[in-house]
């Protein structure tokens, strides 16, 4: 038995062919490289509709008990005295409303929030405080303000930034806490009444979803936030009066369901039938003789009898006039001789078939019966 070598041209085929492999592998390695890129698909639709979920859940991260909540309705029955409340949109508050929620604090509550941006917000119940907001539209494309926030606790002030475009004043100053911005301005107040606390800063944006996680904004939401074992720390977003359909609801819904179903019995009466079932009518095809009557009617009605007449002595003329084209160059009695000839009738009769139509109902019907004999002798039958 013999081996044979294998062949040049082979070895150098394949040879080549893991050179291009590699080749390929080293420009790919060379020109590509793995990475990790993060898109910004933005806010949640709950993230969108409920701005502080992210303190929520960093709330309850650190082991805080925390619910986010539409303000309108806790604010109608707030919760416990040992919880915090931090209401992003304060609406209008009336009288009784507002002696509710100073009792709540006075009771122990801690509430923290910021003044109602729109001028024609009601803002009565900060104004009993001496608290009042002032606005600088012109600041708004200048920088976030800066500010040192202190608590007992912390070696070191906290960093917190504010809208350049609000600060607040303090009329009677009476508050026990001041922050304080790098140019002076003041950015919050809090104040001790009764055995709880009110917290007012000029605005809130740190503690939304967009800047909580900036500067030491979390850290001093844990701070404000802090509550006994007991306690919870509701946040509440988007306070806006609801429509009157919601409230009713809300307040009275038996008087609600009661109305719907009156609507409803009083729909199903107006559907009720009085007395016995009529039967279906029989339509009844007219017959032509009724339809041509009608027609008539109508046209005596509107006057335009005659104008009818005179269009067909027109046209019927002339088609005796095309059958026999030499009576065009002939006279009237001559032309009317021939006619009455050729269609059997005298001279008189298709003078008066021709003649115009007086007011005289008779007249009308004899020159229609006459008018017919005479396109008849047009077309005779076969």
């Amino acid at each position: 038995m013999s081996i044979s070598a294998p062949r040049v041209p082979s070895l150098l085929l394949w040879g080549g062919l893991a050179v291009l492999l590699g080749s390929g592998i080293a420009w790919f390695f060379e020109h590509f490289d793995r990475r990790t890129e993060f898109i910004d698909l933005g806010f949640s639709p709950e993230a969108r509709k409920n701005e502080f979920l992210a303190a929520e859940r960093f709330l309850q991260r650190i082991g805080r008990s925390a619910e986010s909540r539409p303000g309108w309705k806790l604010l109608r029955t707030l919760p416990s005295s040992r919880d915090v409340l931090l209401v992003g949109h304060l609406g209008p508050l009336n009288t009784q409303r507002q002696q509710q929620l100073r009792r709540w604090i006075e009771a122990g509550g801690h509430l923290i929030l910021s003044p109602p941006k729109d001028q024609h917000r009601d803002r009565n119940f900060l104004h009993s405080l001496g608290v009042e907001l002032r606005e600088q539209p012109d600041c708004a494309c200048q920088p976030p303000r800066m500010a040192e926030v202190y608590f007992p606790q912390d070696t070191q002030p906290l960093k917190m930034q504010f809208d350049p475009r609000y600060a607040l004043i303090d009329r009677r100053q009476q508050a026990i806490g001041i922050v304080l911005s790098a140019d002076g301005q003041i950015q919050g107040l809090q104040f001790s009444i009764g055995a709880g606390l009110l917290s007012v800063f000029s605005d809130l944006k740190a503690f939304t979803n967009r800047w909580i996680g900036e500067q030491d904004h979390a850290l001093i939401l844990a701070r404000l936030t802090e509550v006994n074992e007991s306690g919870k720390v509701w946040l509440l977003y988007a306070h806006r009066s609801p429509w009157l359909g919601a409230r009713l609801w809300a307040t009275v819904p038996q008087v609600l369901l009661a109305g719907g179903l009156f609507v409803l019995l009083w729909l199903w009466h107006l559907t009720g039938r009085l007395g016995p079932f009529l039967p279906a009518p029989q339509l009844s095809r007219r017959d032509w003789s009724a339809h041509f009557q009608a027609l008539g009617d109508f046209h005596q009605r509107q006057g335009s009898v005659p104008i009818l007449a005179a269009s067909a002595q027109h046209r019927i003329e002339s088609a005796w006039l095309h059958r026999n084209p030499r009576l065009r160059g002939s006279n009237l009695q001559a032309r009317r001789r021939w006619i009455a000839r050729k269609a059997g009738l005298s001279e008189a009769e298709v003078a008066r078939a021709f003649r115009p139509l007086s007011q005289a109902p008779g007249h009308w019907v004899e020159a229609a019966r006459l008018l017919q004999r005479l396109e008849q002798a047009l077309h005779p039958r076969s």
